[in-house]
C-alpha cells in the first residue's frame, strides 16, 4: 500500500477530530468563563448597589450564585455522563 494513501486515509481524520475537539473545549471553557465573569458582575452590582439592613443579602446571593453554578456543573456532568 502506498503510505500517501495511510496518511489520507488514516492519518488525516484523526488528526481533524483531534482538532475539532479542542476547538469545542475551548469554546465550551470561553462560555463557562463569561458566565463565571457574568456571576461576579452580579455580585459585585448587589453588594455595591442594594443597601442591606441586616447584612444577610451578601449571603443570600451567594448562595444563589453558588447554588446556580452548582447545578450547571450537574447539568454537564449529567450530559457529558449520556456520551
Amino acid at each position: 500500500m502506498p503510505s500517501g494513501l495511510i496518511g489520507v486515509a488514516i492519518i488525516f481524520p484523526i488528526v481533524f477530530s483531534i482538532n475539532a475537539a479542542y476547538r469545542r473545549r475551548e469554546e465550551a471553557l470561553r462560555y463557562f468563563a463569561s458566565l463565571k465573569a457574568h456571576c461576579v458582575a452580579i455580585f459585585n452590582a448587589h453588594r455595591d448597589w442594594v443597601p442591606s439592613e441586616d447584612g444577610n443579602d451578601k449571603k443570600r446571593i451567594i448562595g444563589i450564585i453558588t447554588g446556580n453554578l452548582h447545578r450547571f456543573r450537574s447539568v454537564c456532568h449529567t450530559f457529558c455522563d449520556k456520551k
